[in-house]
């Protein structure tokens, strides 16, 4: 069996690419949604491979940092949820927490966009995540 040819290993690369951003799209949908259900009013942001356009991959997780949580509710609880909703493992940190604790793993919008868990509210600019707490 020789091997094959190099336009059909570039056709596979080109089918998975568009695969992943179909599945990517749909992950954001699903976390906007499961956001505005679970934490409604909180600012949450999305970093990590689902805002890294071609890095978003089926084994992928999701990482939102978020400003605050609702009085009576964890984060381990809230991350739990989310991850049931979204149908993949959430990891969910507070936003202060990233910034100081792991300085090397702070959340970046690198596409410019946040969401915001309101019902029915698109993404809105991304503020400044790097800075330390609010």
């Amino acid at each position: 069996m020789g091997l094959q040819p190099v336009w059909i290993l570039a056709s596979e690369r080109k089918r998975r690419r568009r695969n992943d951003a179909i599945l990517a799209d749909r992950t954001r949908d699903l976390l906007r949604a499961a956001l505005a259900r679970h934490v409604p009013g909180t600012v949450a942001w999305v970093y990590g491979s689902l805002v890294k356009p071609g890095r978003f991959h089926d084994w992928s997780d999701v990482d939102v940092a978020l400003e605050s949580l609702p009085a009576g509710m964890t984060l381990e609880y809230l991350q739990s949820l989310l991850s049931a909703d979204v149908g993949r493992e959430v990891a969910s940190c507070l936003r202060w927490r990233v910034a100081t604790d792991h300085p090397s793993r702070k959340p970046r919008c690198t596409t410019g966009m946040t969401t915001k868990a309101t019902a029915g509210q698109l993404p809105v600019p991304c503020a400044d995540v790097e800075s330390g707490p609010p």
